[in-house]
């Protein structure tokens, strides 16, 4: 399904409405739902006809008002997975979100015109109509988990599995395979220091210390780390230390996991970068994509990086990974028929944009 001005849907009766109208009886003013958006759209003229371009431009306006709006209470994941819902149940009723607007600036160029728009978007409705979907409101959701490491002194470690275990009980995704795609990956690195016979008992002690460093991949920018010591006892020196290791892992859980998912908000609420790498005839395909890719859901910023004959590199700060941005990509229209997603990796992501 594509994502455009007519078929995402603001399919609003603006005939009639000036600007600086509100869109419903009551004011705007002093109600704490309403979020002010600045927003832009822009429409084709055709056969010189300025107002119907106008209301098409609008039209294109107030869905990227409604998008930004929906950005505070989903991810990109949650978007993708439930936009048909999002399509039929709150696109379809821009007019009980959109207040009032006011048109900041027009302008038209060869044959465009493009609009520059401050929106009052509602947003209690906005919620209750998320929640009656069904759709939950998770602001950040949750990073897809990997973890490895080693422990002195046992062949087959203890903590990675326990973690792995803990994390899927908090209920995130715990990627079980070192090459499959995730955001985070936890290290651990168990230390012995000591063992000893207990008594006369044939019972044994260990000391141990549990190091755990997670990181974003890929890059591996550490973003979180926690360490914890632990005493176990077995009825052999490994039993010994299985319980050590154990029981260091359960420690040390609860802090490493709080501060993951506090950094993992942080970066979410910041933007991710994502690298574009686009083959396009000429400059104007390329700002024509930039233009329009900094109104999909999640996108915060679009730069151009650099621009040669026949290639556009562009750095998009995205408020989610980059295969979640090439799908929303790819179920957008950009008007170009021709554009389609050659690659993509966990920060970059290349184009072919051709002809028009």
């Amino acid at each position: 399904m594509k994502i455009n001005a007519s078929a995402i849907v603001l399919i609003v009766a603006l005939s009639g409405v000036s600007p600086l109208h509100p869109l419903h009886a009551e004011p705007a003013s002093g109600l704490s739902d309403i979020t002010v958006i600045t927003v832009e759209g822009e429409a084709l003229i055709e056969g010189a006809d300025i107002p119907a371009a106008r209301q098409r431009a609008l039209q294109e306006a107030f869905t990227a008002a409604l998008t930004q709006a929906l950005g505070a209470y989903l991810t990109a994941d949650s978007f993708t997975r439930n936009f048909e819902s999002i399509d039929r149940g709150v696109y379809s009723r821009t007019q009980g979100y959109i207040k009032t607007y006011n048109i900041l600036n027009e302008d038209t160029n060869d044959g465009l015109l493009a609009l520059q728009v401050e929106a009052q978007v509602s947003t209690e409705p906005l919620q209750d109509d998320l929640l009656a979907l069904g759709i939950l409101l998770d602001g950040t959701g949750n990073p897809v988990m990997q973890v490895q490491g080693t422990e002195e002194g046992l062949d087959l470690p203890v903590s990675p599995r326990m973690l792995q275990e803990r994390l899927s009980q908090q209920g995130f995704q715990v990627q079980s395979v070192v090459t499959h795609p995730h955001d985070v990956m936890i290290q651990v690195n168990g230390k012995v220091q000591s063992t000893n016979e207990i008594g006369r008992m044939g019972m044994y002690g260990a000391i141990v210390v549990l190091d755990a460093n997670a990181s974003w991949q890929p890059g591996g920018r550490t973003i979180a780390s926690a360490a914890e010591s632990a005493n176990g006892a077995g009825l052999s020196v490994q039993a010994a230390l299985q319980d050590a290791y154990a029981k260091a892992a359960d420690k040390l859980f609860p802090t490493l996991l709080e501060r993951i998912t506090s950094a993992w908000q942080a970066e979410l609420n910041a933007g991710r970068l994502v690298s574009i790498a686009i083959d396009a005839a000429d400059l104007s395909e390329v700002t024509a994509f930039k233009r329009r890719l900094g109104r999909i859901f999640g996108v915060d910023q679009v730069d151009m990086k650099s621009f040669t004959p026949g290639r556009g590199d562009l750095v998009v700060r995205f408020r989610g990974s980059a295969p979640q941005l090439a799908e929303l990509i790819q179920m957008t229209d950009f008007r170009n028929p021709a554009l389609r997603v050659i690659s993509v990796d966990n920060s970059a992501i290349a184009l072919s944009i051709g002809l028009r």
